[in-house]
């Protein structure tokens, strides 16, 4: 008993010592945080299906050997280089994210290529650095067509960009990702080449679960391309197939949570056998006990 008391209180002790460390460790890198720090920023560039162009900007600064994000950081965007037009001013949140979203009316300072540079800026405080970030983007337009050709439903994806006369020139030898939007993330379901020639490419597209309707979300992206950012196009179509949400009674297998009539009828045969012989293992050990007695 003695020795059971000693290991719990040891447990308790180490438990406690646990808790005040991490106590102590978040409260240093508070203090160094409200203090000193070097901030990093990153920035990134969406356009979307409504061509709305969005610029995503994450602070953080490394703090205790860990990554923490800076909140309430008043950042502020601009387009351009030599003359920069000011986008406007957000303030990061709790994730260290600030958003700001560029319409499409939005009379921008691209060069005769459709390149465009934008920049984040972050002025920094009596205990932090100021830093900054910028990337170029070339403008490109996408279009993405959803058709049956001979009973094969295809996706077909078109790119072009501004040439140096004002005209459209293909986007051509790069590859667009396709998607599926699922619950909790994209599902990738093929790749389409742009040719060299149109700059255009098609997948076959396969049956997967869509709603209870049939319908599903396809997603044509280029991802984190080094020139042109995040482009995507998106758009809801009658390709699934058909789910049933509806919640029906879970049949009683091996797989689910309730279990068999016969699984259950052999383990309460086990348990009612394994108390039936401790019992008599019991009464006999009290029969003989009492017939020792009698003996003495």
């Amino acid at each position: 008993m003695e020795a059971k008391k000693i290991l719990k209180i040891l447990i308790l002790l180490m438990s406690f010592s646990l808790l005040l460390n991490k106590a102590y460790s978040q409260d240093d890198v508070k203090t160094e945080e409200t203090t000193n720090y070097n901030p990093i920023l990153k920035l990134s560039y969406l356009k979307n299906t409504d061509d709305i162009r969005v610029l995503k900007c994450t602070i953080s600064a490394r703090l205790k050997g860990k990554w923490i994000p800076i909140e309430n950081a008043d950042l502020a965007f601009y387009a351009g280089t030599d003359s920069l037009v000011a986008l406007g001013k957000k303030t990061s949140d709790a994730d260290g994210i600030a958003v700001i979203e560029i319409d499409k009316e939005v009379s921008l300072p691209e060069d005769e290529y459709g390149d465009c540079t934008y920049t984040v800026e972050y002025e920094g405080t009596e205990n932090s650095k100021a830093k900054s970030k910028e990337i170029t983007i070339v403008d490109i337009q996408m279009e993405v067509t959803l058709e049956e050709i001979d009973s094969v439903k295809t996706i077909t994806v078109k790119a072009g960009k501004k040439g140096p006369e004002g005209e459209i020139i293909a986007v051509t030898g790069e590859d667009v990702n396709v998607y599926v939007k699922r619950l909790y993330s994209d599902l990738k379901v093929g790749e389409i080449y742009l040719d060299e020639d149109e700059g255009q490419g098609s997948l076959e597209y396969e049956l997967i679960p869509g709603d209870s309707h049939g319908n599903i979300v396809l997603i044509a992206r280029f991802d984190d391309h080094d020139e042109y950012g995040n482009v995507e196009k998106r758009q809801t179509i009658n390709w699934g197939t058909p789910v049933s949400y509806e919640i029906k009674d879970t049949p009683h297998e091996i797989w689910t949570n309730v279990a068999p009539l016969w699984m259950t009828l052999t383990v309460l045969i086990f348990v009612f056998g394994v108390w039936y012989h401790l019992i008599l293992v019991f009464v006999r050990m009290w029969k003989i006990k009492k017939i020792g007695k009698n003996l003495l």
